[in-house]
């Protein structure tokens, strides 16, 4: 059966919202289109579905949906959490029987700032299962609901919430996922996961300074990511931003891609993008991503996507 993977939140740090240069450019390419091809409704709502301009990188913070036999993982609680817990209203997906994953990859507040907006958590019914390597995401979670911070307390929660531990480079079975972790070089700890599910394999590896990564460790990433269909990558930088910004803790397409040299990777789906860059800078990152594949030799079997909210893959 066939994995779903959809985007919620693709951006890093902090929301985001369209710039209006973006949004001129978008409406002037469409209206062109639809004017010189004459396109009738039917046709015009169809040209939508995939028109030029009209996929925004962002928007919402970190949060990713995997969908296997009806079973649901979601990865972090970003801003883009509240986005999804309104389409499980409208589809009527309810957690009383499987209960919904929730796996956090650290506790900094672009990952984790959604979570008190993501309606299923306020029906008594729903099951949510929270997991993580990261020992404070309980602690996280509860502190960011406090006065005077937010004016919702954690205890008006009504789901059944239960919090699991996922000790680092131990696996753990969540329905059906088996999920397994690794320490990431990032402050106040990340966790990459390796997800194994059907016959495929997901890696989420967000905030992570790939560069920064030692000789002795860089044989456990590439262990890490081998084989993956699909590799979730926190590609937040150019390069030159991410040598001016050592220590930050994030990487560039550059570093992802040689990372999965040799690695026999399907999809890097570039993620966790900088805040301060426009739609077309990202588009540019994409581009020279593609490039950098192409002189490596490695374009045939391997592609790049820049991740972009409402982004779904099946794999």
């Amino acid at each position: 059966m066939a994995t779903a993977v959809k985007f919620y939140g693709t951006r890093g740090s902090l929301p985001t919202s369209p710039d209006s240069q973006s949004l001129r450019g978008a409406v002037r390419e469409i209206l062109h289109d639809v004017i010189n091809n004459q396109l009738d409704q039917d046709e015009i709502d169809e040209y939508l579905k995939n028109a030029p301009g009209l996929h925004f990188h962002g928007g919402n913070t970190s949060c990713v949906r995997i969908e296997h036999e009806g079973q649901i993982l979601i990865l972090d609680a970003g801003s883009g959490i509240r986005q999804l817990g309104k389409d499980f209203i409208e589809q009527s997906v309810t957690f009383d029987d499987s209960p919904c994953h929730i796996l956090f990859s650290h506790a900094h507040w672009d990952h984790i700032c959604g979570f008190p907006f993501f309606v299923p958590l306020y029906n008594p019914q729903n099951k949510v299962n929270i997991v993580s390597s990261h020992e404070q995401i309980e602690t996280a979670l509860r502190n960011q609901q406090q006065e005077p911070c937010f004016p919702v307390p954690f205890e008006a929660l009504a789901a059944q919430i239960t919090f699991r531990s996922l000790p680092s480079a131990e696996s753990i079975e969540l329905g059906p996922f088996k999920v397994k972790s690794l320490l990431l070089s990032h402050p106040n700890q990340c966790y990459g996961y390796r997800i194994e599910v059907g016959d495929n394999v997901i890696v989420y590896m967000t905030d992570t300074e790939l560069p920064n990564i030692g000789k002795d460790e860089i044989h456990g990433y590439q262990q890490f990511v081998k084989g993956a269909a699909l590799i979730i990558g926190d590609c937040q930088y150019t390069f030159p931003d991410n040598y001016k910004k050592r220590t930050w803790g994030h990487s560039s397409v550059f570093s992802f891609i040689d990372l999965c040299r040799d690695a026999e990777i399907e999809t890097l789906a570039m993620f966790h993008h900088e805040p301060s860059y426009t739609d077309a800078e990202i588009d540019q990152m994409e581009d020279k991503g593609r490039e950098y594949l192409r002189l490596n030799g490695m374009g045939a079997s391997f592609r790049i996507v820049a991740a972009y909210d409402g982004l779904e893959l099946t794999l």
